[in-house]
């Protein structure tokens, strides 16, 4: 048997600004679409200045390697079924 995919939102970074700024317009479109809070966002590891994750507002910033440099991947984590990145 498979894992269940995650859902979430795959944001691709066409604003100018701070990655501050894109993960904040990012988690706005989530809750606008989603009704909900994400807790997580996934960017790609040169993303993030060091290696390991961050808090930025509400969610926790991860880096994931399979994220391309110009998108962010948001979900919320907890109550997912279990589903653990």
């Amino acid at each position: 048997m498979t894992k269940p995919l995650p859902s979430g939102l795959l944001w691709r970074n066409e604003i100018n600004g701070t990655p501050a700024q894109k993960i904040a317009a990012a988690v706005a479109h989530y809750i606008e679409k989603y009704g909900a809070t994400p807790d997580t966002v996934f960017v790609h590891p040169s993303a993030l200045p060091e290696p390991g994750a961050c808090r930025l507002g509400v969610v926790t910033v991860k880096s994931m390697g399979t994220v391309s440099p110009s998108y962010l991947f948001v979900v919320k984590q907890k109550g997912q079924n279990g589903f653990k990145f």
